[in-house]
């Protein structure tokens, strides 16, 4: 995805030429292939997306890397460590509750 890469480490200033740079369908002579509904929402959530990331404090968008990053390596861990603390949390209320 080297397009989003340049639109976002350019802050949204610079978007590499692709085919899909085209805003709209341009025919010539040729039949227009049909775009559903469900594909061009898609692609306007996507570009939502792309904006409000561009437009997100630098220091914000490297702590959320940097937890991606993490999240990834650890992300069984991190799993069975949330399922864990559940687990205790809820032996705690039936204890509280007397159960």
């Amino acid at each position: 995805m080297v397009t989003e890469e340049v639109y976002l480490s350019t802050q949204t200033r610079q978007r590499p030429w692709t085919n899909a740079s085209l805003r709209r369908i341009l025919a010539f002579g040729g039949k227009v292939e049909e775009i559903s509904a469900y594909e061009t929402l898609i692609e306007g959530e996507r570009r939502k997306l792309l904006l409000t990331i561009a437009a997100t404090p630098k220091e914000t968008r490297s702590f959320v890397e940097a937890l991606t990053r993490e999240e990834r390596h650890g992300a069984v861990r991190g799993a069975v460590a949330t399922y864990r603390a559940a687990l205790q949390e809820s032996a705690r209320e039936r204890r509280s509750n007397g159960l």
